[in-house]
């Protein structure tokens, strides 16, 4: 699991950087990305910024033979969102071969109590940081419960789960072991080495 920046493994997403920033809207550059994983994987837990997107999404990535996907979209208030949170109930369009099954989740289901967005917003990348290290090392609250709902929902969008409650289940139980922030630790050190290596 991780993130790939899209412009660095595909020279043509590159070249269309200047004109996104410039149009300062959304475009179809915004769907394309998750497609264009260059890691070739059949699983995949995919945000998109409307509920609207979901059905065509759902289609792409059935059409590109994922083994199983999970399109989601979740909404608070008057704003959507391209993944999951505590807010509030999510929209879900899972996608496998033999087509599509839409539902709404509501991380409530899964004892994840409910939380104001608020209470997920960060803010500098020294914050950011701290806030992530606190909540994978074992720090309770929206932040931790929030990780611990979208890495279970991964979970189960990658068949090592199977279903959301058991991926939730099994995060929670890594969460309170402290394996998360083992984790956290080896990605920096591994980052660190890579970067090292790169010089």
């Amino acid at each position: 699991m991780g993130f790939m920046f899209a412009p660095r493994y595909h020279p043509a997403m590159k070249a269309v950087v200047p004109v996104r920033k410039a149009l300062k809207v959304r475009t179809a550059f915004n769907m394309l990305g998750p497609m264009l994983n260059p890691a070739g994987t059949q699983y995949a837990l995919v945000g998109v910024y409307t509920p609207d997107l979901q059905p065509l999404m759902a289609d792409s990535l059935m059409a590109l033979g994922m083994k199983k996907a999970l399109v989601v979209c979740s909404t608070v208030g008057d704003l959507s969102l391209d993944e999951m949170t505590p807010c509030g109930p999510t929209s879900v369009v899972e996608v496998t071969p033999a087509g599509t099954k839409s539902y709404s989740f509501d991380p409530k289901d899964v004892g994840i109590p409910p939380c104001e967005l608020k209470d997920l917003a960060g803010g500098d990348a020294k914050l950011n940081a701290r806030m992530l290290t606190d909540a994978l090392g074992g720090e309770k609250g929206p932040v931790a419960d929030c990780l611990m709902l979208n890495a279970g929902v991964a979970m189960a969008a990658a068949a090592q789960a199977e279903s959301v409650e058991e991926g939730v289940a099994m995060c929670k139980e890594a969460h309170a072991q402290g394996k998360a922030g083992d984790t956290l630790r080896s990605w920096i050190e591994l980052s660190q080495e890579l970067k090292l290596q790169e010089a």
